[in-house]
C-alpha cells in the first residue's frame, strides 16, 4: 500500500515538475546553471570543473534532471515503504470482524 501511494505521489510530483520545466524552460535552465556555476566556483579540482562544465551542456542538464528525479523517486519509495510498514505494524493489534 505504501509503495502504491509513493508511486502515485511521485507521478503527481513528476507531472507538475515536468509541466513547470516545459512552460518555463529558460527559468529552469538559468536556475540549474546558476547552481552549477556556484558549485564550480567553490571547488578548485580540475576534474570536478570538467564534470561541472559537462553538466552545463544541454545533455548534461537532461542527465542531471533524470538523476535528480530518480533520487526523488527513491525518497518517495522509502517514505512510502516506511509508512506502509508502520501502518501494518500499528494495525496488527486491532481485531477485525
Amino acid at each position: 500500500m505504501g509503495t502504491v501511494m509513493a508511486m502515485l505521489s511521485f507521478g503527481v510530483f513528476l507531472f507538475f515538475s515536468l509541466a513547470a520545466i516545459y512552460f518555463k524552460p529558460t527559468e529552469y535552465r538559468d536556475f540549474v546553471l546558476g547552481r552549477i556555476h556556484e558549485a564550480a566556483a567553490r571547488n578548485p579540482d580540475p576534474q570536478t570543473q570538467q564534470t561541472l562544465q559537462w553538466l552545463a551542456t544541454p545533455d548534461g542538464l537532461i542527465v542531471s534532471t533524470v538523476i535528480a528525479m530518480g533520487m526523488i523517486l527513491m525518497v518517495f519509495l522509502v517514505v512510502g515503504l516506511a509508512s506502509g510498514a508502520l501502518a501494518v505494524a500499528l494495525g496488527k493489534g486491532r481485531k477485525r470482524p
